[in-house]
This record gives C-alpha cells, structure tokens and sequence, in this order.
C-alpha cells in the first residue's frame, strides 16, 4: 500500500490521499478500511471505478472482523456482516441518513454516488452528520465514479483516491523502492 499526499483538485479544500491497491489483493479490504477509519473526517468520498466491487472485497472482511459495514442500494441499507439483512426503514436516503444519525453504535455506511442528486436538503443533512460530535464514530464513505461532489460538501469530506497498484509510482522508503 502507498499513502501519498497530492495536490487538491478544483473544489477541494483538502488534499487526497492515495491508496494504491488492487482488488484482487488479499489485505485489499483491511487496507481501505483502515484507511476510510483514520479519515479526519465522518464523510470520506473514495473514487473509484468499481463502487460494486468494493462493496464485494469489503463483504468478507466484514464478516470475518465482525465490523458493521452497510452498503446503501434500492432495498435500503444491506449489511455486508450479516448476510445481506436489509435494514428496515432505510430505503429512501433521507430516512437512510437519519438512521445514521439516531444510531449509537459504530458503522462504516457506503453509499455509491451515480445516479444520487446531491439536493439541498441532502447535502445539508450530510453536513450536520460530518459536523456532529456525540461521540459515536460513524463513517459515511461516497463511492464516487465521476467525482461529482458538490463544492458546499468537499470541504467536509476526507478524499481518498484508488489506483491500481501497477500505475503507482515508485517510492523509496526505508531504503527500498517500493509502489
């Protein structure tokens, strides 16, 4: 894995970070998953490619680890630890966000970001939750394909960019190249 800083993008306030990884990796998963928890940030927009297949890769790992890790679809929050349990009363996105913001315990939330319209009321609910501190660590993670993120919510937002392993660049560290 390579973490690196780049430079900010037009209409990010922050810095990405990049993960250099490939899905067929088998700490592929752990690696995201730790990089999406020590994000400075409750929402955290990940761009990729393949939002499906993340959800795919981090399936497992749930399971094994025993974390609550929900992907948002049509039906409503699926959870990835428990066999695709559907919770109830989250299949529209408002109430899916409230749900979060009512919940007490931990959870890593992936919402996949093509076809879903950043409206006011959205965007403005998305900022109170990556505002709030009560205590409860809660992660919204974007899937983004196109990188279509409002401007008003980038700048509450830790960004992480995915690259394929072999298009990384090579690093010296501690003496050795590495990607």
């Amino acid at each position: 894995m390579i973490e690196a800083e780049s430079q900010p993008s037009a209409g990010t306030a922050k810095p990405f970070r990049v993960l250099a990884a490939d899905f067929e990796e088998p700490q592929f998963a752990q690696l995201l998953y730790q990089q999406v928890d020590e994000a400075g940030s409750r929402l955290v927009v990940v761009y990729t490619r393949s939002h499906a297949e993340i959800s795919q890769r981090l399936e497992p790992f749930s399971r094994r680890s025993g974390l609550s890790i929900y992907s948002w679809a049509q039906d409503g929050f699926i959870s990835l630890r428990d066999n695709g349990v559907v919770v109830p009363g989250t299949r529209r996105l408002p109430d899916a966000l409230r749900f979060i913001q009512q919940s007490g315990h931990f959870g890593v939330y992936l919402f996949p970001c093509s076809g879903l319209l950043f409206t006011p009321p959205l965007v403005a609910q998305l900022r109170k939750i990556a505002r709030s501190d009560d205590g409860v660590c809660r992660k919204i993670v974007l899937l983004s394909e196109d990188g279509e993120i409002p401007a008003t919510l980038s700048s509450y937002c830790a960004h992480i960019q995915l690259e394929p392993r072999s298009r990384a660049p090579l690093r010296l560290r501690d003496g050795r190249w590495i990607r």
